[in-house]
């Protein structure tokens, strides 16, 4: 796992200390489209601004346009995609888009 994490932090840009990371989001597929992940996207941003963060960030498969379009709609831009090889192939998928809030 450390060997993932290593190339993770190689393909991806730094997560800097007034950034507020969403490392993973996921609601089970019998409770989707009833506003569980705005809801959940929403209760972080307030726990970021309350800690003074000036934004929040976080990455999603490129595959996952369905989530890409919830992050789109709650203001998030995408500012990186990332198709490295060896952390695609580590993470089985063909890349991430690193997406940006500002808060």
């Amino acid at each position: 796992m450390i060997a993932a994490y290593d190339d993770f932090e190689r393909a991806m840009p730094p997560i800097l200390g007034e950034e507020y990371y969403i490392m993973h989001l996921a609601v089970l597929p019998e409770r989707r489209g009833q506003g569980i992940g705005k809801q959940l996207m929403e209760f972080a941003e307030n726990q970021a601004q309350a800690k003074g963060l000036k934004r929040m960030v976080l990455d999603v498969d490129v595959d996952n346009e369905k989530a890409r379009r919830l992050y789109e709609r709650l203001g998030f831009q995408a500012t990186k995609v990332v198709t490295e090889p060896s952390y695609c192939e580590r993470f089985n998928f063909q890349g991430s888009v690193r997406m940006t809030k500002p808060i």
